[in-house]
């Protein structure tokens, strides 16, 4: 289940969890939640992008709701306190056609809950799941109403601001279903077509700057 906590099931999840949770830094404004989405961010264009704000990127490549909901749990009382937390996870959960949208929301909504608790002082961003795929269209009737579900949810809550991704300037206009040989690249996203280069990491910094 999306909103049951589960350990990391691959070695290298475990080491980084438990990495973080021994070793958490004595000061941060801003904490990443999430998968490698945010892991994957390179810490020179962090710095630079936020500005010399300290950043504590806790995010763990492969992670689905579940297992961030099981690092959080173990982050409790031991993490130290920042004034905002950037939360995007739920891409890899909607890899598994038989999860729902309704029920990865949940799953989201259960790890931003769990993060409000444990940094009681901060600001939630809420960030969109965006698209994935070699044509950027999998799932994307359930990516769509996920993320909807999930503004709606944040709309009413204290400290919490959904973050919508202008999804047609991240995918370089979006529509790829022509032949791969007649397709233009997209700069903002690696070859697999689910991770994001440095261009793409400037268009998500851009909505979270809005």
């Amino acid at each position: 289940m999306a909103t049951d906590a589960v350990p990391y099931q691959w070695p290298h999840g475990l080491k980084r969890a438990d990495d973080l949770i021994a070793n958490p830094p004595g000061r941060a404004d801003i904490v990443l939640i999430g998968d490698s989405l945010l892991a994957n961010w390179p810490e020179d264009q962090i710095r630079r992008q936020f500005d010399g704000r300290r950043v504590w990127n806790a995010a763990v490549g492969g992670a689905m709701t579940q297992h961030t909901l099981w690092l959080l749990d173990r982050m409790q009382g031991r993490a130290t306190q920042a004034s905002r937390v950037i939360l995007l996870v739920g891409t890899n959960n909607l890899t598994y056609d038989y999860m729902p949208p309704c029920a990865i929301a949940a799953g989201i909504q259960a790890v931003a809950e769990k993060a409000l608790a444990i940094w009681p002082k901060a600001r939630l961003d809420l960030v969109a799941v965006p698209p994935r795929g070699a044509d950027f269209h999998f799932r994307d009737a359930d990516r769509k109403a996920l993320n909807a579900e999930l503004a709606a949810w944040a709309a009413g809550r204290d400290r919490m601001r959904y973050i919508e991704i202008d999804a047609l300037k991240l995918t370089c206009g979006g529509d790829r279903t022509t032949s791969a040989e007649a397709r233009p690249p997209c700069g903002n996203y690696a070859d697999d077509y689910g991770h994001f280069r440095r261009a793409g990491y400037e268009v998500i910094f851009s909505a979270l700057a809005r």
